[in-house]
């Protein structure tokens, strides 16, 4: 019996010493195909073991070869495969996949295959807990392999699956560098600037806590912005959004209630605001904040606090919340104080005035159009740019929120947009019928107004003609 088992086995090793390189590659894959056919088996489990006998010795004696481009190519097409079976393994080698396929992008960085195999050996069946480094490693690998081969579904959606997981760890991680970040500047404030720059509320105090409470990094979030100096600068993404975590109801309610004050209350909360305007102006809650400080300050503190959304005017009016705070300021300051935002305006005029929150902006403006002809010409250019041909005015005037802008054109801005009127007056007249008869009541009720300034009879007597004349 054993000396028949003995006699197979010298057979089958001189088999095989008969086949070439190229044969044992291919009798590597058969094998491999055959153990994913009968995955998670015993016969798998052999199958695989026999695949990575043929590709090792085919390494093996490709060792001893000629080093030519045949020989090389063939070595990174080994290495790659030996890589798959190692993956396939149970349980799965990680190391040594990698190995293998870090060999075959030595011989050719452009091997998709390889690519993806090492980016499977570094992702470890997505384990939890892998290191962001490796996950960064295994990303680069699967970029690299989409670009090589772009309709490659397999590698596009291992990316995105890895890219997206990518993004939630640096997420989570931004908290304890934000809480860094605060800290080192912290610390570097005081050095430099010694006690001056605490106040009641103990910075020191954050410095020897080892739990630094939300309460703790709102108020040294404050102390930091209000360097005039380069710790402002130096502030990360991370730690902007703790500082936007950190504005919850707590603050916006404690500073709510100063306000709410006497004298010194009040001036204590708008020096807490400084710098926050724009951040708070885009919190539902710190909205509210801010059109309470516009409301209670006084004209010079109203005016620092509408100085800080400067530069973000076309943000705020697309925005659900800032939105409210350029209209406070409109309504409540004076035109020196409030004629930045038409400024910041022009250019973009005819978007805003077609949208949700931006149509608002330009009616309060023309709402509350200076008297001053410096101001009011900067108002009259935002409009110019909304009547700049009939067609832009016809669809201004039926458009779901234009229709606002339209009708505050009518009604506001007095002799300083009488020339804007008279246009839009003749753009209604121009199908006086139509737009009296238009399904929408926005363009009617727009004609109503039109007859009101030029005349009822004189509509009147447009319209009558207009219907006679379909009558005939």
């Amino acid at each position: 019996m054993e000396s028949t088992e003995s006699t197979e086995s010298t057979e089958a090793t001189e088999a095989r010493q008969s086949l070439s390189i190229e044969d044992l590659k291919e009798q590597g894959n058969l094998a491999f195909k055959r153990a994913a056919l009968l995955r998670r088996t015993t016969a798998a489990s052999q199958y695989l073991s026999e695949a990575k006998s043929y590709y090792i010795e085919a390494i093996q004696r490709l060792g001893s070869a000629k080093a030519d481009s045949a020989n090389l190519a063939l070595t990174c097409v080994l290495h790659s495969n030996l890589a798959a079976v190692y993956l396939q393994e149970v349980p799965p080698k990680w190391t040594e996949a990698k190995a293998a396929a870090d060999i075959a992008l030595t011989v050719d960085q452009q091997n998709v295959k390889a690519r993806f195999r090492r980016a499977q050996a570094l992702l470890q069946d997505n384990r939890e807990g892998l290191p962001i480094k490796a996950l960064k490693e295994a990303l680069d690998d699967l970029k690299a392999a989409q670009t090589l081969e772009p309709r490659n579904s397999q590698v596009r959606d291992e990316a995105k699956r890895v890219s997206q997981r990518l993004d939630r760890l640096e997420q989570k991680q931004q908290v304890p560098i934000a809480r860094k970040i605060v800290e080192k500047h912290v610390a570097a404030a005081l050095l430099d600037r010694g006690s001056d720059c605490l106040d009641s509320h103990g910075y020191a105090r954050f410095l020897q806590s080892k739990n630094t409470s939300t309460k703790s990094l709102e108020q040294h979030a404050m102390l930091i912005l209000r360097m005039d100096k380069s710790p402002r600068v130096c502030l990360s993404q991370a730690f902007l959004h703790i500082w936007e975590a950190a504005l919850g109801k707590e603050f916006c309610d404690r500073l709510d209630s100063k306000l709410q004050g006497g004298q010194a209350e009040q001036k204590a909360a708008l020096q807490e605001m400084r710098s926050l305007v724009w951040q708070l102006s885009r919190d539902a809650l710190g909205c509210r904040l801010v059109q309470t400080a516009i409301a209670v300050a006084s004209p010079a503190a109203a005016k620092e606090i509408a100085g800080e959304l400067r530069g973000h005017v076309r943000e705020a009016a697309a925005s659900p919340h800032a939105n409210y705070v350029l209209q406070k300021v409109i309504s409540q300051l004076s035109p020196a104080s409030f004629i930045f935002i038409a400024e910041e305006l022009v250019g973009n005029a005819a978007r805003f005035a077609r949208h949700r929150y931006g149509c608002r902006i330009i009616c309060r403006l023309l709402e509350y159009l200076p008297s001053e002809e410096k101001y009011a010409t900067i108002v009259s250019l935002v409009i110019d740019e909304l009547l700049s041909s009939l067609s832009e005015a016809q669809d201004l005037c039926r458009h779901n929120f234009g229709h606002h802008v339209a009708q505050g054109i009518l009604e506001h801005g007095g002799h300083w947009l009488q020339r804007h009127k008279d246009y839009l007056a003749e753009v209604l007249q121009y199908d006086l019928e139509g737009n009296a008869m238009h399904r929408s009541a926005r363009v009617s009720s727009l004609v109503a107004i039109v007859c009101r300034l030029i005349g009822v009879k004189f509509c009147a007597g447009q319209l009558f003609a207009g219907i006679c004349a379909d009558a005939l």
